[in-house]
């Protein structure tokens, strides 16, 4: 059996920067905040939040600065961001709509016409702005919000939740289904009834619908739904996209400690929680930016994570029982050691309590020394990944 000395780690000093992320990292945004909406333009992200308003962070998340001036509802919800161009449009719980046209620096009221204040979601389509209220339905302003038409033409659910284009095509989902417009909101047609819903999203000709109590999938433009729920047993709150892969935000107000954010790399069919670090599993946002899967909470902040690092892996799957880790406790140096056959190691990462990655590896052997003499005393994680899987162990540095 061929044994691996990782020559990396004879220069352990140069690795003591957080090279990336292995899991959740919690990021600076009021980490008591309820975080309800993301949105992103170029190297600007704001946040939505209840009760402390909106910020804006100019640095992938790592810091965040309060952007409420004018925004005279910063102790109501935050439900929706939009931007179209140079123009934030930002969505109340019971005040209307808000424009900010300098990043967020001054927020003024935009409510002309707009005769429900209850505002849930916002979509923006080329100089068409749609915003889809708690019991009046939608309406749709052509000129930035200074006046608002009410479009709910067949519209039989008037409590709308979310809306999605795409190209022509306008999806509303309310409380009793889904309705799709193709002449800017001037008629809808229900195309999925009998279910609430929280979101709808779009990747290519996937539609993807979260509901109370799941997924639910369309490939013909809303024709005909199925089922895609996999092996999700809550229900689902936000979608992200990567390429073909699909990230959903659970949440479960009953069920403490479930929720969480869950990957599927075939349309549905199967999820994987990918919930390593992160301590809050109320999901209610999701927003991909640059490098980073970003996850709006309910009461714990915005979370951040790499999608290298989740992206293509199966977590918690492997049992640690699976490899040796000897010495534990250690000073010099810690060995792991493949016990199982079956199974192929294939990458190792060591990474503090707070999650900062002192080191990786890539390993195909099935035993690796990893020599820790430089690292202060303290508990970290190992963190291995196989070809089934990844499995995270603990080692405690004396």
């Amino acid at each position: 059996m061929k044994k691996l000395i990782l020559p990396v780690l004879t220069v352990i000093g140069t690795w003591t920067t957080n090279i990336s992320n292995a899991q959740w990292q919690q990021t600076s945004l009021p980490s008591s905040s309820t975080v309800i909406c993301f949105a992103v333009s170029g190297s600007n992200m704001y946040a939505g939040t209840k009760s402390n308003g909106i910020f804006l962070s100019t640095d992938n998340g790592n810091t965040w600065t309060a952007k409420n001036t004018g925004l005279t509802t910063t102790v109501n919800y935050v439900y929706a961001l939009a931007i179209s161009g140079n123009n934030i449009f930002a969505g109340t719980s019971a005040y209307g709509v808000f424009l900010s046209t300098d990043n967020g620096n001054n927020w003024t009221p935009i409510n002309t016409g707009l005769t429900n204040k209850a505002v849930h979601t916002l979509a923006v389509s080329g100089s068409n702005i749609f915003a889809g209220t708690t019991g009046g339905g939608i309406f749709l302003s052509t000129n930035n919000g200074n006046n608002w038409t009410a479009m709910n033409n067949g519209l039989t659910s008037t409590t709308v939740t979310s809306l999605t284009i795409s190209g022509s095509n306008i999806f509303a989902g309310t409380t009793g289904g889904i309705f799709l417009s193709t002449n800017n909101g001037g008629l809808w047609t229900q195309i999925l009834s009998g279910k609430s819903i929280n979101t709808i999203a779009i990747s290519g000709s996937n539609i993807f619908a979260g509901t109370l109590n799941g997924v639910y999938l369309s490939t013909d433009n809303g024709n005909t739904w199925n089922w895609a729920n996999g092996n999700l047993s809550q229900g689902v709150t936000t979608f992200a996209f990567s390429g073909t892969n699909v990230f959903a935000g659970l949440t479960d107000g009953y069920t403490p400690g479930s929720g969480g954010v869950f990957l599927s790399t075939n349309n549905g069919n199967t999820w994987t929680a990918v919930n390593t670090g992160l301590t809050n599993t109320m999901i209610l946002e999701l927003v991909i930016n640059g490098n980073y899967l970003f996850a709006g909470t309910q009461g714990a902040g915005a979370w951040k994570r790499l999608l290298s690092e989740i992206v293509g892996i199966e977590e918690h799957t492997v049992p640690s029982d699976y490899f040796s880790l000897y010495p534990n406790p250690a000073s010099a140096y810690f060995m792991i050691r493949n016990t199982n056959d079956a199974i192929n190691l294939q990458s190792l990462s060591l990474t503090d309590i707070l999650g900062n990655e002192i080191l990786s590896a890539k390993i195909k052997d099935e035993e690796t020394k990893v020599n820790i003499e430089t690292l202060p005393k303290g508990v970290y994680f190992v963190q291995l990944t196989t070809d089934k899987g990844v499995s995270s162990l603990r080692l405690i540095k004396e």
